[in-house]
């Protein structure tokens, strides 16, 4: 058991190491919403009145007002990182087990003690499990960087940092809410992901073409053939963000009203772990998983006996 574990943690670490878009591409966004905040606060704010006119509209909001702000800026903070998240997951998982025929680096990794189902989980692992943990990481640490800022600038203008801000910080509200959301798109793209994960494995040159013109020609053919876009209505619709039977805009769920020029907002980010029950009471799920699995299995396959000279 422990050399299994040591193995698992070993693979995740050639993954980390290997693919450094995992942590340079979160660092680097984050720094990029930090020069954009600090831009705000030390330009925007002055001309828009000052720091105490802006310290006098937070007095005027009131503590819910305040308090739905602070529930809310880690899955504001987290919009943008989920579209990171998807476009390095295309190009790591295109590149993941292609890149390694490209160098040679597969004979190298086929001579050590490692089987080819543990390396091809380990995959999914790194992508399912280590880059969305740096991921929250990142977004955790910013917002409590980017609450500290706000306290600080806030005091430039005569108000009080923790009646004003830092009580009503609660970023675990916030980053549940939001994992809840991120895992259940994430297990949504499953087939998605399984598919580029396969094109990877059988491409030798151009796994992104691999992956995008097989499923293209079946459409085309489908259409000239049937006169039917079944095919592709399904791609449309896996594609798409899952929304249950209730909608997207329920999952985010919060009331907007504007009162005397202020903004009111009541109610709450609107996440439940209900969204899982009503992923895993879809029947698309049921058969993304199943397509996933066949794909990962034949990635496996491929690694292990495909003829590498």
């Amino acid at each position: 058991m422990n050399q299994q574990m040591n193995t698992t943690i070993a693979l995740l670490k050639r993954e980390t190491w290997e693919h450094r878009s995992f942590w340079m591409v979160p660092l680097v966004m984050a720094g990029i919403i930090l020069v954009l905040f600090l831009w705000a606060m030390v330009y925007g704010v002055p001309q828009a009145g000052g720091y105490s006119v802006w310290v006098e509209n937070m007095e005027f909001a009131g503590t819910e007002e305040l308090g739905q702000l602070g529930k809310l800026l880690i899955p504001g903070l987290a919009l943008p990182f989920f579209i990171m998240v998807e476009v390095v997951t295309l190009f790591y998982l295109l590149d993941s087990l292609s890149a390694e025929r490209r160098d040679r680096s597969i004979l190298f990794w086929k001579s050590l003690p490692v089987t080819d189902t543990a390396t091809v989980l380990s995959k999914w692992a790194a992508i399912v499990l280590v880059f969305p943990a740096i991921v929250f990481a990142v977004v955790v640490a910013l917002s409590l960087v980017l609450g500290l800022l706000t306290g600080i600038f806030v005091m430039f203008g005569g108000g009080n940092p923790w009646t004003l801000v830092w009580q009503h910080m609660n970023p675990f509200a916030g980053l549940g809410a939001t994992m809840v959301f991120f895992y259940v798109e994430t297990l949504w793209y499953l087939p998605v992901m399984g598919w580029l994960l396969l094109a990877s494995a059988w491409a030798r040159k151009g796994p992104f073409l691999w992956a995008v013109l097989p499923p293209l020609g079946l459409i085309v053919l489908e259409q000239m053939f049937f006169d039917t876009d079944y095919l592709l209505d399904t791609v449309i619709d896996r594609l798409a963000l899952f929304t249950g039977h209730s909608g997207i805009v329920q999952m985010f769920e919060r009331e907007v009203d504007v009162f005397d020029g202020q903004l009111q907002i009541s109610g709450g980010a609107g996440f439940e772990l209900g969204m899982f029950a009503e992923l895993f009471a879809t029947p698309q799920f049921w058969t993304g998983l199943g397509f996933a699995v066949l794909c990962t299995v034949a990635a496996i396959w491929l690694r292990r006996y495909r003829d590498e000279s």
